[in-house]
């Protein structure tokens, strides 16, 4: 879960981005659609409460470029920090472009401007019937927010609901100043263009009030802005990595999600059917994995897979024999065990694939092979409490 950071400069809070719906009796009202925008009760959403904006990737491999995108408008000033030495003053950042591999924190700072008053409710009660679902017949709804000049200041998070069942709340927060604004609600589509529901226009001076136009109908109501409201995300830029885990090979950046393809290449050549995040490993020599998302495209680092590497030999201070080696049945282990001492076999990507206990000293033990593939074997002697009394390389014929 993603922990965001919200200031202002009268409260400070932590915030996980769990919008709370808040649904408004309002008695008996036209079957004309009724946009309700509350300010100032209790219980409203507040900016606080909300990101100030979002960003299209968290993760994404460099160059990344890394859109920006405001939720809380109509502010006096903006001040943008993108954590990569860079920053803005503009209300639109747009695109923003990290070259090397970190961590970023982009942060915004909104001033209010003295007088203005944040609209944070919008509450649709009833909508015409110019709307299409093919999937559900349940219309998802939105709100824009336009100045005197048509600039969209600011949107409503999309519903999927029906106000013929009572009122639905569009969580929306931005600042309105004491002039006329336009709110147009629409119907979002996944096929085809989204449809205009209407629009009609309110007071931003108002506490609240209402508003109609035909079959479109709206109330509203603010609460007093705040001087100052702070917001802040991390993202993460890098480049495709490779690690060897518990015997296979893995991709650890970018995480794994849908819409992310691999093609994992050995030594320069692809290897067929291998699209997955992990695969096993294919022979010793030079891995490299294309990564294609979403917010990534790109090739991994090379990474060297050597099946000897780390199987190294390691002599305790007990004398045994392990013997013979190489071998095409079974080894004899010898010497001054202790009591309770075990043997564990493990093939060179650290699978367990034998046990056997060798008894108590002087005994002699033997650990059958037998149906084994043919490779290189990591043999480990360990103590009753799983202390390694040495470890040993052999090789089945």
């Amino acid at each position: 879960m993603q922990t965001a950071v919200f200031y202002s400069a009268q409260k400070f809070s932590l915030s996980f981005f769990m919008l709370n719906s808040l649904r408004l009796m309002v008695g008996s009202l036209s079957s004309s659609l009724i946009v309700l925008a509350f300010w100032g009760m209790a219980g409203h959403l507040s900016a606080q409460d909300m990101p100030l904006f979002r960003v299209n990737h968290e993760t994404a491999c460099v160059p990344a470029s890394i859109h920006i995108s405001p939720i809380f408008g109509g502010g006096d000033a903006y001040t943008w920090d993108f954590g990569n030495g860079q920053a803005s003053f503009s209300t639109q950042p747009g695109l923003v472009t990290y070259q090397e591999p970190g961590v970023y924190t982009i942060s915004l700072s909104v001033t209010a401007a003295q007088g203005q008053r944040m609209l944070n409710r919008i509450e649709v009660i009833s909508i015409p019937g110019n709307w299409w679902e093919p999937v559900d017949n349940v219309p998802d709804l939105y709100a824009k927010v336009k100045d005197e000049a048509g600039n969209v200041l600011f949107s409503s998070s999309t519903v999927t609901a029906n106000p013929s069942g009572g009122p639905v709340s569009l969580p929306v927060a931005g600042l309105v100043r004491n002039q006329a604004y336009t709110v147009q609600v629409w119907d979002s589509d996944l096929i085809g263009n989204n449809d205009f529901l209407g629009e009609v226009q309110i007071d931003g001076g108002m506490e609240q009030g209402t508003a109609t136009n035909g079959s479109l109908s709206l109330a509203f109501g603010s609460v007093p802005a705040e001087e100052q409201y702070y917001y802040e995300l991390e993202v993460e830029v890098g480049i495709p990595t490779i690690v060897l885990d518990n015997g296979y090979l893995r991709v650890t950046f970018p995480p794994e999600g849908p819409g992310i393809s691999y093609r994992w290449y050995l030594d320069g050549d692809q290897l067929p059917n291998l699209t997955t995040a992990a695969i096993a490993p294919q022979g010793n020599g030079f891995y490299t994995v294309r990564v294609v998302g979403l917010s990534c495209t790109a090739t991994s680092t090379p990474f060297e897979y050597n099946a000897l590497v780390g199987l190294e030999e390691v002599e305790g201070e007990t004398a045994i024999r392990v013997y013979p080696n190489p071998t095409t049945s079974a080894l004899f282990i010898s010497g001054d065990c202790p009591s309770g001492a075990r043997a564990e076999l493990y093939n060179a990507l650290g699978g367990h694939v034998r046990a056997q206990p060798l008894g108590t000293p002087p005994g002699l033990a033997s650990l059958n092979l037998g149906g084994l593939a043919p490779g290189l074997y990591v043999l480990k002697l360990l103590d009753r409490e799983g202390q390694i009394l040495t470890v040993k390389q052999v090789v089945k014929q």
